[in-house]
């Protein structure tokens, strides 16, 4: 999806807002709402009066005249009530935002103290929603459900020890820095997009994770999605692997 300069402005100046929030509520780590969910929220919606309200017995994060978003930062199992809830009543729009860019700041959680910085290796695609899709199989294929990909620069905050990350440390916070672009899921053509472009005819399993730059347990997941979509399709073995093939796009 292409955007405007108009859009960026607008990223920015919701970035700006949702920070003096966290200020006001006394720095990272400390708020209910994380920055990055609050600056998506007014992104998409900036009238405040249209956040948080009320549906049956759930609130949604927006409800507007698109109808109803939700803005996702964590697993995707957190949503199936909603989902089932909302869909009934129109469309839903599920915000997923994707760290395309990252820098990893490691503080000292009391004096607030930089201990160390460093630019992440990995850079999150529209791939790597296939994952968290996996846990909402049953509402893929509800005409009313789209998502929209912000791909995003973000400054990763975290504090050693506590609920350990790879190198030992916990995630207090990200705060969005910059908007890059845009990617929409919303008809079935739009998801043959996310397909790595060297993929063989036919493919296993394996090439698939080697054609996509991720683990094989990754590919498990994202071709079961893509399978349970009518995007790919099992179309034989080789040896003990199954064969795998695009679908024609009709």
């Amino acid at each position: 999806m292409t955007l405007s300069e108009t859009d960026f402005e607008r990223f920015a100046a919701a970035c700006d807002e949702a920070e003096k929030r966290q200020r006001a509520a006394g720095g990272i780590g400390t708020l209910g709402e994380r920055t990055l969910h609050a600056a998506l929220k007014l992104y998409y919606e900036p009238n405040a009066d249209l956040h948080e309200v009320g549906v049956g017995r759930f609130v949604a994060d927006i409800k507007n005249e698109s109808g109803i978003t939700e803005i996702q930062t964590r697993g995707f199992h957190l949503l199936r009530a909603k989902l089932e809830a909302f869909l009934p009543l129109g469309k839903v729009t599920v915000v997923y935002p994707l760290a395309a860019r990252k820098q990893i700041y490691t503080v000292d959680a009391e004096s607030g103290e930089i201990l160390s910085r460093r630019k992440s290796p990995r850079r999150e695609t529209p791939l790597d929603i296939l994952p968290e899709l996996s846990r909402i199989l049953p509402f893929l294929q509800n005409e009313n459900l789209s998502f929209r990909l912000p791909l995003l620069e973000v400054a990763e905050y975290r504090r050693p020890g506590g609920r350990r990350w790879r190198n030992g440390t916990t995630r207090l916070e990200r705060l969005p820095l910059a908007l890059f672009g845009e990617v929409v899921l919303g008809g079935k053509s739009d998801y043959y997009a996310l397909l790595p472009e060297t993929l063989p005819c036919p493919f296993t399993t394996a090439e698939f994770a080697k054609a996509a730059k991720r683990n094989r347990r990754f590919a498990q997941t994202a071709l079961r999605v893509l399978t349970a979509l009518c995007i790919t399709e099992r179309c034989g073995k080789d040896k003990n692997a199954y064969l795998y093939r695009i679908r024609p796009e009709k």
